[in-house]
């Protein structure tokens, strides 16, 4: 196995008796180490020669939000930190829901916040994983406080306040909103959120149309489900 790190590079020698970890599976083999990739090496040296006993290669993973989904072309663009990055969805992709429920790729949309395993294939960044754990909650704005980034929002006899994350989206007329203060009381919304350690953290603030379908439907399990 060759490593480069900086400027130098070091060959190993791989011992008989050599453990192999690869993304989630523990019991690896040479064969599934992709190059290109980080990887941690446990080694002795024996007379100037390395010995890999373990490796041990970790997937990567990004966390941000889904700027596009091309299922023809199976690619999907996630914007973090500023920064755009595609991703080729593998064929056997997962898509995790809330810790364990499974679904399919085409269940993904545009604005949802996500957290995507991936893999470098010869220069190619790969996803086997995507996990989103937010649900939505649509009702109507009731009280909206600048000074903490909080907004409270009333369906039927539900009733919700919400700390909106810092980089939050919000999203009127289908066309991102530069701020908090362009959004309304009495204003029908959509919100996407994760509970943590019970305050729920806003992801993603829709406006929607009076009247509209999302606007009478409850509360719903995941984000953006119709």
């Amino acid at each position: 196995i060759t490593v480069k790190k900086l400027f130098f590079t070091k060959r190993f020698n791989v011992a008989d008796n050599c453990q192999f970890a690869v993304g989630e599976k523990d019991s690896a083999k040479l064969a599934d180490l992709r190059k290109g990739q980080w990887a941690n090496i446990d080694y002795v040296k024996a007379g100037g020669v390395l010995i890999a006993r373990k490796v041990v290669q970790p997937d990567e993973s990004v966390t941000g939000y889904i700027q596009a989904v091309d299922l023809e072309q199976r690619v999907l663009t996630i914007e973090e930190g500023g920064r755009n990055k595609m991703f080729k969805l593998a064929e056997d992709c997962k898509t995790i829901q809330h810790g364990d429920k499974q679904v399919g790729v085409e269940e993904l949309r545009v604005g949802q916040r996500v957290r995507v395993v991936y893999a470098n294939a010869g220069g190619s960044l790969v996803t086997h994983r995507i996990e989103q754990n937010q649900t939505t909650f649509s009702g109507t704005i009731t009280a909206i406080d600048l000074s903490t980034r909080t907004v409270k929002a009333k369906r039927l006899l539900s009733n919700k306040q919400f700390a909106l994350a810092k980089d939050c989206k919000i999203v009127g007329d289908g066309k991102p909103l530069t701020n908090l203060a362009q959004l309304r009381i009495g204003q029908p919304v959509s919100i996407s959120f994760e509970e943590v350690q019970g305050v729920n953290v806003a992801y993603r603030v829709t406006q929607e149309t009076p009247g509209s379908e999302r606007d009478r439907g409850a509360e719903s399990v995941r984000a953006d489900k119709p």
